[in-house]
């Protein structure tokens, strides 16, 4: 029996946060990992004796070649796919980032947690032209499903990637669902980084400044002092900017 496309199958499953947090032992917010995909689970699951016995020396540390390997990973096999980006990482004469990035991505939504922030350092070494559309849709889905689960890594990449609009283009809608899903320090630093960004935007809009306000409410909630010394501060700098939104359109009624 085959198992599903990786594609398909992260567009079929429930993303499930992994290790949930006690209050013996809280989990870091740039450890937490999440599941996408069970992937590769089973000898059954693959198409072909070789590859049964690949895995199964891939697991237990032996040689297997690097074409076998591959095509575990492409199958859904996140283990084989971290081996095969650390390979490619390694070894490759002429790696490409955006296939180090996809096969780290592949781990990542396998519950290899550890493999998201490796797929985001090779994420900000790719031309988002030379990688197809499916697996820049991919790895997006990934990136924003760790950062909603709360991962700090990945929280900071998209807005970081937001703001400069690459690889993904503009991200609006999934900073938005981020701030609304995050708590606690995480969403206040993310919303002051927010705030700055529009502010200093000399083209910002009247409802931009207006999402400015809920971003630096929620920073203003913070427990930190610092965090909420910012807030004010720029606050300032929102009520200087309003003031200008309002003369701009008295102007153009006038």
């Amino acid at each position: 029996m085959r198992s599903l496309p990786l594609a398909l199958c992260l567009s079929l499953a429930l993303c499930m946060p992994v290790g949930a947090e006690t209050d013996d032992e809280p989990i870091a917010p740039h450890r937490i990992t999440v599941v996408m995909t069970p992937g590769i689970t089973a000898w059954w699951q693959l198409p072909s004796d070789d590859l049964v016995e690949a895995r199964r020396r891939l697991a237990q540390k032996g040689a297997v070649s690097t074409g076998q390997m591959r095509r575990l990973a492409d199958l859904g096999d996140g283990f084989a796919a971290l081996r095969f980006a650390q390979h490619l990482e390694k070894f490759a004469t002429q790696p490409r980032a955006a296939d180090i990035a996809h096969y780290y991505g592949v781990a990542a939504a396998t519950g290899r947690g550890g493999a998201i922030v490796n797929m985001i350092r090779f994420l900000d070494q790719i031309d988002p032209t030379d990688v197809s559309p499916q697996r820049l849709a991919l790895l997006k889905s990934i990136v924003v499903a760790y950062a909603n689960a709360g991962n700090s890594a990945a929280a900071d990449a998209l807005v970081r990637y937001h703001w400069r609009q690459v690889p993904f283009g503009p991200l609006y809608d999934e900073v938005d669902v981020l701030l609304a899903n995050l708590n606690g320090e995480l969403a206040a630093e993310l919303s002051l980084d927010q705030s700055l960004a529009i502010l200093q935007d000399h083209q910002h809009t009247r409802d931009d400044l207006v999402n400015v306000q809920a971003y630096l409410a929620t920073a203003r909630a913070s427990e930190s002092l610092q965090t909420r010394i910012v807030a004010q501060n720029l606050e300032a700098m929102l009520a200087e900017a309003m003031a200008r939104q309002t003369t701009l359109q008295n102007e153009r009624v006038e």
